[in-house]
């Protein structure tokens, strides 16, 4: 691979991967998930690390949670960051009547990436 660019290996499990991914969308996820964000979720789980890019944090954390069979603490903790968003979304829909259009949607897309982290939980349960 050429120097500077990003090895492109997958060093996490398929479903980890594509959550990751939906996370960084906002279009897809409905809220932005920062590193600083990720990072404070590690902390929470008592994982000590340093502030990295959003994909190594990410990454960090599920490999230190599937070690340690903690997957599922993983993904409470992303759906409270994510409802706390949701929550973030309510209050300036009610606070902006006008920006109702733009919050529904977000809260809408939110709200799916819950249900997804809530199936994915689920499928832990069940293997």
């Amino acid at each position: 691979m050429k120097k500077g660019k990003k090895n492109l290996k997958i060093d996490v499990p398929v479903d980890v991967y594509s959550l990751e991914k939906h996370l960084y969308s906002l279009m897809f996820s409905g809220v932005y998930v920062s590193n600083v964000d990720i990072r404070n979720i590690m902390k929470a789980m008592g994982y000590d690390t340093g502030l990295d890019s959003r994909e190594n944090l990410f990454e960090l954390l599920f490999k230190e949670a599937e070690k340690e069979g903690r997957k599922k603490e993983a993904y409470a903790q992303l759906m409270k960051l994510v409802q706390s968003r949701i929550s973030r979304y309510e209050q300036l829909a009610a606070s902006y009547p006008a920006a109702v259009k733009a919050t529904d949607t977000w809260i809408a897309k939110s709200r799916r990436t819950i249900e997804r982290m809530e199936e994915e939980t689920a499928r832990l349960d069940n293997a």
